[in-house]
This record gives structure tokens, C-alpha cells and sequence, in this order.
């Protein structure tokens, strides 16, 4: 399993993507750093996937907030 990130992108392989949980119309609950999942772009056309994750708000441990990343899946 294998997911590679850039500060703009994602790149996982099917086995990453697969584990990652899906909140389309939602974000997760539970906002601690580190905490990734998958939503559609564009749940009506399936228009692509985004990554989003939870990450630590510099010099505020009691902030987090959401980095969103293009997620791309190649085998």
C-alpha cells in the first residue's frame, strides 16, 4: 500500500485508496492530526477524488485545520 504526497497532490495506489474512508458530504469527526479520508470531487458526475487531512495549527496545539490535496489513483 503506498500513498506518496506533495504539498498540492496525492498519489495512491489502489490498495491506499481502497483504505482510505470515504466522507463525501461530510468531514470526519474525531479532529486529530494526521487523520486522512477520500471525498468526490464532484459527487453528481464522479469528477475525481480529493484527499483531505487533518494537520496542526502552527503554534496552536488545540487547532487543527483541513489540507485538501488532488488524489490521483495509479496502479
Amino acid at each position: 500500500m503506498k500513498l506518496v504526497l506533495t504539498p498540492t497532490d496525492a498519489i495512491a495506489d489502489p490498495a491506499a485508496f481502497a483504505a482510505l474512508p470515504e466522507h463525501s458530504c461530510s468531514v470526519p469527526t474525531g479532529q486529530t492530526d494526521g487523520k486522512r479520508w477520500k471525498r468526490a470531487r464532484n459527487t453528481r458526475n464522479g469528477d475525481g477524488w480529493m484527499l483531505g487531512d487533518y494537520e496542526a495549527v502552527h503554534g496552536r496545539p488545540d487547532l487543527v485545520r483541513i489540507r485538501w490535496r488532488d488524489l490521483q489513483v495509479v496502479s
